[in-house]
Formats: structure tokens, C-alpha cells, sequence
């Protein structure tokens, strides 16, 4: 169920991401019910939930994803190709790329991709943009990677791409349908999962499916040596034993991350909190 505020908008979680300590920010969505006008903010709270969140960053129109670097910097993708950063005094405005962005992360301030539609991937090294797109046609959608350069990128069709540093291989998969979620936590250890409950572990150079029903998966993060698996208004689920098994099916997960102390969810006006025991839930506008 959609979530409207006092002034009419309605409001959908794009992301969480946590920042240092009990900090996190989340990037709302907010549209008319045609879903034709959109404006998208950026949210901070200091100290989930014990502060209230405030607006960092306003704009009218669609940032499809966020990622905030170690020294706390924000950094966001668009609909339209833009990428925003976060600067010393505002946010800088640049766009690398003519077509629709729908990811972002990076290692650093001076290391960040982005990927997008029709095989778009650019990576920006210090001050430069750099074009190492995939060869296809199909959006990608989401990328992770490794701090020596590796990353992995999934998108449509069954897309699943592997970059070492000077090129892109794809590795074959006995399915078309779209990932939406990569979580690299090293080269012999890579979880996609996308929808109609796909999932897959790469190990080794093995493709190994995981059992996981038929929800569909947006996102995937490891946290305190588990695999958690975000399954939009459906919760969030485990692997468990080898199969992605129901754990929290009251946790809204459109987008998931983790820090060392928390993993975070978020779904409508709603954010989640886990511990590794307990959860917690706070609404943010």
C-alpha cells in the first residue's frame, strides 16, 4: 500500500544507506499519483532514531539511487544520466552519461561508478569520467565491487558481468530473467538475485542456484556472516542451509545495506533498523 503525506505526495523509499555509527541517510521519491511529477530527497539522520531527519538535498525530478562514501560524502544517480555530488559547501551537479542511471556505489571520493541503460557503465577515477561499458544493449542495474578495482554488475535478461580491471566477461547463465541485486564479498564469492526468486552464488567460477521460492528479489547484503535478501513489501529473507528462507517478512526491504553494527531497510515512509537481534522501526516523512 502507497504511502500519501499531508501535501498530497506520495512517498516511496528509494534507498537507505548508514553512515557512521547510528547515522543513516535515505533517498525518498516523491510523486502525484499519475506518477508523472517527481522530486526526490535526501534525508539525514545523525542519530537514528533518536534525532529527527532532515533534508539535505532537494530536487525535482528522479534520483534513482544513492551511495555514501567512508568520509560521508552523498552521491546520487538519475533518470536523466546525472550524477550529483556531494561538495564543501552544496551539492555539484554533473552529467556523464545520456541515458537513464540506475546505480551507483563506489570505493571512495576519487573511485565511483555508475550504470545504467544500454550497457552503461562509467567509472570516475579522481576528476575524470571513464567509459568502460558492457557490450550490450539491456540496462544494468545494479554494481558492486572490491577496492582493488574488481566489480560485478547485473541487469536484464540475466546479465551478469565480471570486470578485471581492464575488461568486462560475461558469464553465462540458464536464465533470462532480470537481477537486480549484487553483493561482492570477494572474487570467489559473488550473490545475485533478482526476480521470479533467481538467485545464484558464484564461487570459484561455479554458479551455484539458490532455492529461494518465487519473490522478487531486489537487493542483496551480507551482514554479521549472514546473506540477507530484500524482497520489497514481502520482508526480508536469509540464506539459510543453502536456501533463502523467510526471516522478517514485516520489513518492508525496497533497498538494503549494512554497516558493521546494523543492517538497514527501508520501504514507503518506513525504515528498519537490525541489530543482529532485534528490529527497529521509525517512519521518516
Amino acid at each position: 500500500m502507497r504511502y500519501q503525506n499531508e501535501a498530497g505526495e506520495y512517498i516511496d523509499c528509494v534507498t537507505v544507506f548508514p553512515g557512521v555509527d547510528k547515522s543513516v541517510s535515505t533517498l525518498v521519491l516523491k510523486s502525484d499519483e499519475e506518477r508523472t511529477i517527481f522530486r526526490s530527497s535526501l534525508y539525514l539522520d545523525v542519530d537514528f532514531p533518536n534525532t529527527t531527519s532532515r533534508i539535505i538535498f532537494d530536487i525535482k525530478t528522479w534520483a534513482t539511487s544513492l551511495w555514501v562514501s567512508p568520509s560521508g560524502n552523498h552521491y546520487l544517480s538519475g533518470i536523466h544520466g546525472e550524477v550529483w555530488e556531494q561538495g564543501p559547501q552544496d551539492f555539484e551537479t554533473t552529467k556523464p552519461a545520456e541515458v537513464t542511471l540506475h546505480g551507483i556505489w563506489g570505493n571512495s571520493d576519487t573511485d565511483i561508478v555508475v550504470v545504467g541503460d544500454n550497457g552503461t557503465v562509467l567509472r570516475k577515477i579522481g576528476n575524470v569520467w571513464n567509459d568502460i561499458s558492457i557490450d550490450t544493449d539491456e540496462p544494468i542495474f545494479s554494481v558492486h565491487g572490491l577496492a582493488d578495482g574488481f566489480l560485478a554488475a547485473v541487469g536484464k535478461r540475466g546479465g551478469f558481468h565480471l570486470w578485471n580491471g581492464s575488461s568486462w566477461a560475461a558469464v553465462q547463465l540458464e536464465t533470462n530473467v532480470d537481477f537486480r541485486g549484487v553483493w561482492v564479498g570477494s572474487k570467489k564469492e559473488i550473490y545475485i538475485c533478482g526476480d521470479r526468486g533467481v538467485c545464484f552464488l558464484y564461487r570459484d567460477d561455479k554458479l551455484i542456484q539458490l532455492p529461494a521460492g518465487t519473490k522478487d528479489y531486489t537487493n542483496v547484503q551480507a551482514f554479521q556472516n549472514n546473506v540477507y535478501f530484500g524482497a520489497g513489501d514481502l520482508g526480508v529473507d536469509v540464506l539459510k542451509d543453502g536456501a533463502v528462507v523467510e526471516f522478517q517478512p514485516k520489513a518492508g526491504a525496497i533497498r538494503l545495506n549494512a554497516s558493521d553494527k546494523f543492517l538497514w531497510a527501508c520501504n514507503t515512509n518506513k525504515i528498519y533498523r537490525f541489530d543482529g537481534s532485534g528490529w527497529l522501526l521509525s517512519t521518516f516523512v
